[in-house]
């Protein structure tokens, strides 16, 4: 009998009265239940007359308890409580007729309060508090009818002012100051429907202003900079031009007067054509090119002005088309290229811009099209040529860059097809071939 009482007891805690009786149930009072694919309880809740009512449950997949809600007639009603799967309470909801009202709470995974705040009719309300997992206040939000609005602040651990921003309509508008912690000013800005708008002024902790910005539509337009004895140190802009359809051309960013950071150049589209890294009006670093629909083209590597290292260039639809080897501006060592799908197209290396050494093409399949070697950027010696599956195809034979000799091209089975004769780049003589080696032309020049 006292295990019978209990186990009531339980059910009437989570369900209410609604799961006891005969008659009630025979109104529409039913418990439903759900289960995740593992086979363990996903949902378990009450229901009347089709619609939730009374205490509604969520579980992990693991079977943690996850949220726990409270309904009346199908809407949240009163406390709602989130956990996280170590068991420590999430969040705590307020709700009257399925709309969230009044305070709700937010803490941290590790149990420590993080956040209080306040809904009416489902929107944000007046201040919401954060705070350091240590207890000390983080910040201050004013929130009217669900925007920020007026200014809201975040404070250090000392209880010093952080930041103070200011907002409209959800959007910060007017001035905006960041603080050291010890309550000096490090920076003053202006906002303008979010974007930066005139003067932006950065002190050093003496108070010294050390960099004057000035900001047109959140644009950087003007820098000057200043030395902790307050001497000019530098003068940065950023110079842009646009094309007749109003889009942006150029956008270079200059330092006393030489190109410095980054040059920018763009299709009348939109996108970005060209991307040029400086330093002291000399390229530096990676730079970029680019096709008109925004697709990598090309990236290079510059040190003090000078090309070096790996370039690498791209077919439209993004995949690697060659990879090329630069130092002192020129190609130099191995260079590579590829088919769109991905195959090697060719191998061979470069001294100071020129071709030298072998030589290699290669089919699709990957095997061998041909091989020769170079000196120089020209061909010396022979060139052979294969078909598709290996078989030699041609032997060409050069000097100084130019036909000399035979050039004896070949059936697929080997048999001779064609001797041609040049003497300086020039043909002095041919003879074809048929399948069976029987001679079927003859020429001479």
């Amino acid at each position: 009998m006292h295990k019978l009482f209990s186990f009531l007891l339980i059910v009437f805690i989570l369900f209410g009265f609604t799961q006891l009786s005969f008659s009630q149930e025979n109104t529409g009072a039913v418990t439903k239940k759900t289960y995740y694919s593992n086979g363990s309880l996903k949902t378990l809740g009450s229901y009347l007359n089709g619609k939730l009512n009374g205490i509604y449950i969520e579980y992990y997949p693991n079977g943690k308890l996850w949220k726990v809600w409270n309904y009346a007639g199908g809407k949240e009603q009163g406390k709602s409580d989130w956990y996280f799967e170590n068991g420590k309470l999430s969040i705590e909801w307020t709700y009257k007729d399925g709309v969230k009202n009044g305070v709700s709470k937010w803490y941290y995974e590790t149990g420590e309060l993080w956040s209080v705040q306040n809904y009416v009719n489902g929107k944000l309300e007046g201040i919401t508090h954060t705070y350091y997992k240590t207890g000390q206040l983080q910040g201050d939000w004013n929130y009217v009818n669900g925007e920020l609005e007026g200014v809201s602040k975040t404070y250090f651990k000392n209880g010093q002012v952080e930041v103070s921003k200011s907002f409209k309509d959800g959007m910060r508008n007017g001035p905006s100051t960041v603080y050291y912690d010890n309550g000096a000013v490090s920076l003053e800005s202006n906002f303008k429907n979010d974007k930066l708008e005139g003067e932006v002024k950065i002190f050093d902790l003496a108070g010294n202003l050390r960099v004057l910005d000035n900001y047109t539509n959140g644009q950087l337009v003007h820098r000057v900079k200043y030395s902790n004895m307050g001497k000019l140190q530098a003068v940065e802009k950023t110079e842009r031009t646009y094309y007749s359809n109003g889009t942006l051309k150029t956008e270079i960013h200059y330092k006393d007067s030489v190109k410095d950071s980054y040059a920018r150049y763009f299709y009348d589209n939109g996108f970005l054509k060209e991307e040029w890294n400086y330093k002291h009006d000399t390229l530096q670093g990676r730079s970029f090119s680019y096709y008109d629909d925004g697709i990598l083209k090309s990236s290079m590597d510059f040190i003090n002005g000078v090309q070096i290292g790996i370039t690498r260039n791209y077919f439209e639809d993004g995949s690697l088309k060659s990879e090329v080897n630069y130092s002192n501006n020129k190609k130099n060592g191995l260079e590579l290229t590829y088919y769109n799908s991905g195959g090697l197209r060719s191998e061979f290396n470069n001294l100071n811009g020129a071709a030298n050494g072998d030589y290699k093409t290669f089919y699709k399949n990957g095997l061998l099209e041909s091989e020769a070697d170079y000196s120089n950027g020209k061909i010396t010696g022979k060139k052979k040529f294969y078909y598709k599956y290996g078989a030699l195809k041609k032997i060409e034979g050069y000097w100084d860059g130019k036909l000399d000799g035979y050039v004896r091209t070949y059936f697929e089975s080997g048999q001779l097809k064609k001797e041609d004769y040049y003497t300086n780049g020039k043909l002095v003589s041919t003879k074809e071939y048929n399948e069976s080696g029987r001679l079927v032309s003859s020429s001479g020049y």
